[in-house]
């Protein structure tokens, strides 16, 4: 059964006092030889028999469609979600009211929610029809970045005999989900940059080539170096020839984002900043799929860390549900360790954007990054809006992208 039922803490002490009023009934009947006593005494015995019958079949056929579903919306957007019941008794339900919870980034139009530690619970009439499907539709509005679940699904409602209370408990998980995704803040000073490196952007002038992805062959010059020979091409023509390789570029923009910060005493802690920062980065991501630039992210956490480079409007969807579900639940990981397996990854010659505090021991891999070839920026926040920063100069320097 997908439901718990709760039928009252005093539900058998109160069919017992039934139960003795029918006894009674029947005693004085047998004791005054009055029909009456008796045909009262029958009359409870059937409410009695009509109820348990009812308490027991109740809700055992009600089921809620559960499929896997997930609403993405942008801060201010409104969308429609739906419950649906599938009632397969013929037994309706009369006058219930259902309950949930739902996190505080959305709310529900129409409904006025009680706000308890961080999630309001909203009671909603409900009706549910027998041998039927009833459908509640709720208009949601999206408040700020997070991911809301309906949760904590109860229906409660009255006897369709005796009028006292059920409560019904859906035990399952329900898989709807509101995604909210950030944002987007505008950052200053952003410009496509590509570099020639090994990767997966196809160019015609590039010192770098994709050993393997021939695209034909020319006959062998002694410059050429002897695992360049084509051999089966070379038996096929009787003479020597050298593969043609692909000319390729890499112009992956990694980002890298910082969302903890740092006490005096060393003490790490998310950073009160962290939803202006995930702006930056979903206006940036934005940016760069607009520009046919792949992107990848990493984040300092150990779920949910990591989105691997691609581009595209489905890869876009992807990193802004990533950045969506990061939450303070979310345990924290160091960021020079970050850095560090990073460090043995990156190619030369890519692009890296830093979002969030640079601590001191951050410093030491911007500047080995800088002296291999890459190019390192990083976001940094002022007064009058963020901008994006070149870290190649030593220190604190900081030099900006016109």
């Amino acid at each position: 059964m997908d439901w718990k039922k709760d039928l009252g803490a005093q539900d058998s002490k109160y069919y017992e006092w039934f139960n003795i009023f029918a006894a009674f009934a029947v005693l004085g009947s047998l004791l005054t030889q009055r029909p009456l006593f008796l045909l009262f005494a029958g009359v409870i015995f059937t409410f009695v028999a009509a109820s348990k019958m009812y308490d027991k079949r109740v809700g055992k056929k009600l089921y809620i469609r559960n499929e896997r579903t997930s609403v993405r919306l942008f801060p201010n957007n409104e969308e429609k979600i739906s419950i649906r019941f599938q009632n397969e008794s013929f037994l309706p339900i009369i006058n219930g009211e259902l309950s949930f919870k739902l996190e505080d980034n959305v709310q529900l139009d129409n409904y006025e929610g009680v706000l308890v530690q961080g999630e309001k619970k909203y009671y909603v009439p409900l009706s549910i029809i027998g041998k039927g499907e009833t459908e509640l539709s709720l208009s949601v509005k999206a408040i700020k970045r997070g991911v809301a679940r309906v949760k904590a699904i109860q229906y409660v409602f009255p006897h369709f005999i005796n009028f006292r209370t059920i409560g019904l408990y859906y035990r399952r998980y329900y898989q709807t989900e509101i995604i909210v995704y950030p944002k987007p803040i505008p950052v200053k000073g952003l410009q496509e940059t590509y570099f020639n490196t090994i990767g997966d952007q196809r160019t015609n002038i590039s010192p770098y080539e994709d050993i393997l992805n021939p695209i034909g062959t020319r006959d062998y010059t002694s410059s050429d170096p002897f695992h360049r020979i084509h051999w089966k091409a070379s038996v096929r023509k009787q003479s020597l020839q050298t593969k043609v390789l692909e000319k390729t570029r890499d112009n992956t923009w990694i980002f890298i984002i910082n969302i903890s910060a740092s006490s005096r005493l060393g003490n790490t802690y998310f950073t009160n900043n962290i939803e202006n920062l995930l702006s930056y980065v979903t206006f940036v991501c934005h940016f760069a799929t607009k520009m046919g630039i792949p992107f990848e992210i990493h984040l300092n956490t150990q779920r949910g860390k990591k989105l691997f480079s691609g581009q595209g409007k489905e890869h876009l969807k992807s990193a802004l549900e990533l950045l969506a579900k990061v939450s303070n639940q979310n345990t924290l990981v160091p960021f020079q360790h970050l850095l560090y397996k990073i460090d043995h990854q990156i190619n030369r010659q890519q692009t890296v954007i830093l979002f969030g505090e640079l601590p001191d021991e951050a410093r030491i891999y911007t500047a080995k990054w800088t002296r291999k070839g890459l190019n390192v920026f990083r976001v940094v926040e002022h007064e009058n809006g963020a901008t994006i920063e070149s870290t190649s100069k030593v220190g604190d320097g900081l030099e900006h992208i016109q």
